[in-house]
């Protein structure tokens, strides 16, 4: 595989974990499940708040947004320059 497609794939990989953990947010730390469903609905197919009460006590996404630019930024910047590669 080459170096290119290996960078791809874990930008991809991290990228998703990020998308994960942000659509995971606002139902988070529910355990009874006709509660969530209450709260969300029976599918939840977008970006949630936490309802109050809940666990969380920041701004929804306040973290993850700086971080997901962050590594969107980082991503960037190794595209612009062809002779950086990914060590094994």
């Amino acid at each position: 595989m080459s170096d290119k497609r290996i960078q791809v794939r874990a930008s991809g990989a991290i990228m998703g974990a990020f998308i994960g953990d942000a659509l995971g947010l606002g139902p988070h730390w529910y355990y009874n499940l006709a509660e969530l469903r209450r709260d969300y609905g029976v599918w939840i197919d977008g970006y949630t708040h936490p309802k109050p009460g809940r666990y969380h006590l920041r701004a929804c996404g306040s973290i993850g947004f700086r971080a997901c630019s962050s590594l969107i930024n980082a991503i960037e910047r190794i595209d612009s320059s062809s002779s950086k590669t990914l060590s094994p």
